[in-house]
């Protein structure tokens, strides 16, 4: 039930924001290129005009980040065929920074939390991408809906759309088919 509030939720806050022009352009779900391998950094959302205006908070049970062995886990960020990546929290007009998950959510219960000040500072690349695609929604939540149906978790459900997605876009990648099935930004 959490993950499909949040998709909604997602859905709703990018309609609203396309009305306003300062507000926060949350992204769906996408899939791009990087000029560089920025994989396990995170991204500061901004306005239309680039100023930071947030950034992710993970709970210290929150499904879509953990440790295992040592090691972050990000859950909605994976790395598909030929360099490019699947992933829900980045928009086309985000900025990467030089700050990992793992830092980041290290930080986050720590007595020094990294902060939007902290994370301006550390922006690295305004203009990451080579070629930004988005994933139709409606894709994703049929997807959802259909785990659900099957009496999956929520936290079963992330894990195994992002992957169904994953494996069905390789094939789309390797066929050289990108621009035929998602809506190319960039």
């Amino acid at each position: 039930m959490k993950l499909y509030i949040i998709l909604y939720a997602s859905i709703i806050i990018s309609l609203i924001s396309c009305e306003r022009e300062d507000e926060l352009n949350w992204p769906y779900w996408s899939i791009y290129k990087t000029q560089s391998e920025y994989f396990n950094y995170m991204t500061a959302w901004v306005n239309k005009s680039g100023e930071v205006i947030g950034y992710p908070y993970y709970t210290d049970n929150d499904t879509r980040i953990f440790i295992d062995d040592n090691d972050t886990i990000y859950t909605l960020r994976v790395m598909l065929s030929n360099n490019y990546c699947l992933s829900w929290e980045v928009a086309l007009n985000y900025p990467f920074t030089d700050i990992t998950f793992k830092e980041f959510y290290r930080k986050q219960f720590s007595d020094s939390p990294i902060n939007k000040t902290i994370i301006e500072s550390r922006i690295i690349d305004r203009d990451p991408f080579i070629e930004y695609y988005e994933v139709d929604p409606e894709y994703v939540l049929s997807l959802t809906d259909s785990f659900r149906d099957q009496g999956y978790s929520d936290s079963e459900i992330t894990y195994k759309a992002i992957n169904a997605i994953a494996e069905e876009i390789n094939i789309i990648i390797e066929q050289g088919q990108l621009q035929d099935h998602f809506n190319r930004l960039k």
